[in-house]
């Protein structure tokens, strides 16, 4: 299966008061993907009601849940849709329990992640200190990582974690920096930020990539089993490891053959000669 990657990415935010933010994406969006929302808001009495939008995708949030950062005075949380209806250009609304200023909302497509149960594992972390550290992330495979860092008001920027790409957020939004990294293979990806040696809360998830299935061809794995109709000469050939069986029949010569390890069955029919092979153990 193919590692999960970013698609496409929106931002939107504002200073006026209000308990809605919505936001469109500028492509459309792709059945079967996963669309993840960051939001961001200020003050801690405020929790987000709904996230929702125009495909009507069902959002839940990661277990880390809602983050508050007393001194930046900031709130944030995560949020995912899986196996979304796609749709042209949708917009996502973040619906608030009140009336907040300051409020931001990102939202990624991305494609080829799981389509059951996405979110693998995810870390958070706080304190006071230039390194904002947040844990490791460590999924089992191949992965999209997401990462934001929430740092006290008014000490300026805040760098992503080496490695991983930085989602620059509207001016406004300074004190919080986004993070992503595709990763290839499972391990441990740290998600330390670096900024100003003040209050942070950081909080990381990592997607995992769609699960794999098989396909049998050929021989079963318990039975097979066959038919070969012809006009003319037609042969057919099955094999399975418990029982496999075979039919031909045709106007002309016909052949079957079947070997199975416990039961082998073929069967002919036809007008003219008929070779039947059959092998069981």
């Amino acid at each position: 299966m193919a590692a999960p990657t970013h698609v496409q990415n929106a931002q939107n935010s504002s200073t006026s008061a209000s308990s809605t933010l919505g936001i469109t994406f500028a492509s459309d969006t792709t059945t079967g993907n996963l669309i993840v929302v960051i939001i961001r808001w200020f003050n801690g009495t405020t929790t987000v009601d709904s996230v929702t939008d125009s495909q009507g995708n069902t959002y839940v949030s990661t277990s880390v849940g809602k983050q508050y950062n007393s001194s930046a005075q900031h709130s944030q949380q995560i949020f995912y849709a899986k196996n979304i209806t796609g749709g042209t250009t949708p917009t996502v609304t973040v619906t608030f329990s009140g009336s907040t200023e300051r409020r931001a909302v990102s939202i990624f497509e991305v494609q080829d992640a799981d389509t059951t149960a996405p979110e693998e594992v995810t870390t958070s972390g706080n304190g006071t200190s230039a390194s904002h550290v947040g844990g490791n992330l460590t999924p089992a495979g191949a992965a999209i990582l997401f990462a934001v860092d929430m740092q006290e008001w008014g000490y300026g920027s805040v760098t992503v974690p080496t490695s991983w790409t930085d989602y620059t957020t509207s001016t406004i939004w300074y004190i919080h920096k986004i993070g992503y990294r595709e990763v290839s293979t499972g391990g441990t990806y740290d998600t330390t930020f670096t900024g100003a040696n003040v209050a942070y809360y950081t909080q990381g998830v990592a997607f995992k990539e769609a699960a794999g299935g098989s396909v049998e061809t050929g021989a079963g794995a318990s039975a097979g089993v066959a038919t070969a109709t012809a006009v003319g000469a037609s042969t057919f050939t099955g094999a399975g490891v418990a029982t496999a069986s075979a039919t031909a029949a045709g106007v002309g010569a016909s052949t079957a053959s079947a070997d199975g390890a416990s039961d082998g069955a073929a069967t002919v029919g036809g007008v003219g000669s008929g070779i039947l092979t059959g092998a069981g153990s």
